[in-house]
């Protein structure tokens, strides 16, 4: 049986990346970052330096599970482009269903917000 689905927005910040280890005993010099969420993958351009800042803001619209215990997880990965090769040089993953937004509660505060309530 299939899963109902509904349309999802999700808002990603990406700001920087601080205080990075060396990989491979050599410090990053040009990071990307790569965010997944189910099949959608953003991957943003390598950019130059030490403590690089990305200060990227981004969408992403998916069919999501509407029950929140089937919601995917979301994927930072970052890596590193150095002699022609591009290494994985470090994960992290965030819960969606942490962050979802029931959209009842969300009309709600919106309506009290603008004064109807």
């Amino acid at each position: 049986k299939a899963l109902p689905m509904q349309p999802c927005k999700i808002d990603v910040e990406i700001i920087g990346l601080r205080q990075m280890k060396t990989f491979r005993l050599f410090n990053l010099r040009h990071p990307s970052i790569a965010v997944e969420v189910g099949e959608h993958r953003i991957a943003l351009d390598p950019i130059y330096g030490t403590n690089p800042t990305f200060n990227k803001t981004f969408t992403v619209v998916a069919d999501l599970p509407v029950d929140k215990d089937y919601l995917p997880e979301i994927s930072y990965r970052v890596y590193d482009h150095r002699l022609g090769t591009k290494q994985l040089v470090g994960c992290a993953y965030m819960l969606l269903s942490d962050e979802r937004c029931d959209p009842a509660r969300q009309r709600d505060r919106n309506a009290r917000l603008d004064g109807d309530i």
